[in-house]
């Protein structure tokens, strides 16, 4: 499971840089583990990192995407567009964006794989849920702006 987390990883990196565009606004990734509301030191201010965004998809078997394109279409793009969208909006009209890697939730998934995009800050975790025989794909990014 940790290879095919890595390998969305790798995908994933690679339409994040097709998919987000930053034009007026700058982005500064902090590499350090953190928690809602903690706070980033970036171009000499305090930024608070705010905002979290998560999705989740379940998929009953997904074994069967073992294209790319597949799995760019069915499996990417279904968990960062919803990140990518939320990050869009929120830099509007805004002059720094600053993400940071999550830290890993307390309780939270005790079996499965973790991959981190780099440069953004975002993580990707897949686990099975033994109570509907799912494997959930989560992508989860934190992020602040001033």
């Amino acid at each position: 499971m940790q290879k095919l987390a890595d390998r969305f990883a790798v995908l994933a990196d690679m339409r994040m840089n097709s998919l987000f565009n930053l034009r007026s606004t700058a982005h500064i990734h902090d590499p350090e583990p953190g928690d809602v509301n903690s706070v980033s030191r970036a171009q000499g201010e305090e930024v608070v990192l705010k905002h979290f965004r998560r999705a989740e998809q379940p998929y009953k078997d997904l074994t069967r995407f073992t294209s790319n394109d597949r799995i760019m279409q069915h499996v990417i793009d279904r968990g960062l567009l919803p990140v990518v969208m939320a990050l869009s909006k929120e830099i509007m009209g805004k002059r720094l964006l600053v993400t940071r890697r999550p830290a890993p939730r307390k309780g939270g998934v005790k079996s499965g794989a973790v991959a981190h995009l780099a440069g953004y800050g975002i993580r990707i975790h897949i686990h099975l849920d033994e109570a509907s025989e799912e494997t959930i794909v989560g992508w989860e990014c934190l992020y602040g702006t001033i």
